[in-house]
């Protein structure tokens, strides 16, 4: 796949959850469009790649997404806020 883009996995449903949030919405926003200028130290260490065709080439252990996914589900929350306590987002 040519990369057209990438960005934070866990930030798709962050921002579901705090759509209705317009100040911090846009903040998900511009930490998901430019992750490699993260507003943490830390770095994201799952993401989701977009493009127009795409050939999958090998599958990954789950261990290894779980494990990093929860990293930046820490971090998502870091930044964000706690999405699931009380928060009044689509998902939330």
């Amino acid at each position: 796949m040519d990369v057209l883009y990438k960005g934070p996995f866990v930030l798709n449903n962050t921002l579901m959850q705090f759509f209705d949030d317009e100040r911090k919405a846009e903040a998900i926003m511009k930490e998901y469009v430019n992750p490699d200028n993260s507003i943490d130290d830390s770095k994201w260490l799952v993401f989701e790649y977009l493009g127009e065709e795409m050939k999958i080439i090998r599958r990954v252990q789950d261990n290894f997404c779980c494990d990093n996914f929860s990293a930046d589900y820490e971090k998502a929350i870091r930044l964000f806020g706690d999405f699931y306590k009380g928060t009044t987002g689509k998902l939330g």
